[in-house]
């Protein structure tokens, strides 16, 4: 595997253990990979299972959504890619990105760390950036050949620990929590409570659908707010529909965005602050 470090095994046993269902296994924990999605990618070529899962203590060149970088410190986060072989349509993967935010949220929930969510992919404590989530899909003619789903979590850091640039726009777990939380009883939370998004997404149930957006929408406090796209249009978030895309009011009247799309950032432009 391209960019692969040490195996962590006693790590992978002890957090195996803690594992309920079927994600996560096998379980890989690496102390240093290049990156956690592209090591998962490998072992889908190589044909490992739905449900395996891949863990980096450190990312040497971790990402997010639109090539931005995801920088970490060893040991302070949770950083794992997830391989998935869905039997949904590609046009399902609106409501995943939407369902594996609210699972994140949830398990947050067990341990006292409430957490807010923004469209599309973030999570957040008050205003400032907890978690990240990043989907990448590899296509056939029939669909998916297979579906990595990345997220990146603050966990044990403190405000010092940010770089300078992310102090202020950041915080962790820990922080919300109050207390010091353990990141394999994180993980196994974590994909408990995205065994039941997946259950919701490969079921196609309308009404399950309806119910999982509406839980995503009453952590998302930014429905009515005042955004700014990467062009300097203004946009007033409207609703955030059932298939995952949002709803916008701008200059042209309404629109959908896909999540793919655009980045939006929420209060004026740049160059309006003080």
């Amino acid at each position: 595997m391209s960019g692969s470090g040490r195996r962590l095994t006693a790590r992978e046993a002890a957090w195996s253990a803690r594992l309920s269902g079927g994600l996560g296994r096998p379980l890989a924990v690496y102390a240093e990979l290049d990156s956690a999605m592209d090591a998962a990618h490998a072992l889908a070529e190589a044909g490992a299972p739905a449900g395996a899962c891949v863990v980096a203590e450190h990312q040497r060149a971790g990402r997010g959504r639109q090539t931005r970088v995801w920088s970490d410190r060893p040991g302070d986060s949770l950083l794992l890619a997830l391989l998935l072989r869905p039997v949904w349509p590609p046009a399902r993967g609106g409501l995943l990105a939407l369902g594996a935010g609210l699972a994140l949220a949830r398990a947050a929930d067990r341990f006292g760390a409430p957490l807010l969510l923004k469209w599309p992919n973030d999570l957040l404590f008050g205003e400032r950036k907890v978690a990240g989530i990043l989907s990448e899909a590899r296509l056939s003619a029939g669909g998916y050949r297979h579906l990595v789903l990345g997220l990146g979590i603050n966990v044990h850091q403190g405000p010092a620990d940010f770089p300078p640039e992310l102090r202020g726009a950041a915080a962790s777990l820990d922080e919300a929590a109050g207390r010091r939380l353990e990141r394999g009883e994180l993980l196994a939370a974590l994909l408990a409570e995205l065994e039941t998004v997946l259950a919701v997404v490969a079921g196609a149930d309308p009404g399950a659908d309806a119910r999982l957006v509406e839980a995503w929408r009453r952590r998302w406090p930014h429905r009515g707010a005042a955004a700014w796209d990467a062009r300097g249009r203004r946009l007033c978030l409207l609703d955030v529909e059932a298939d995952g895309a949002l709803r916008v009011s701008g200059p042209a009247g309404e629109e959908r965005l896909e999540a793919g799309e655009l980045s939006l950032r929420l209060g004026p432009p740049a160059g309006d602050r003080a």
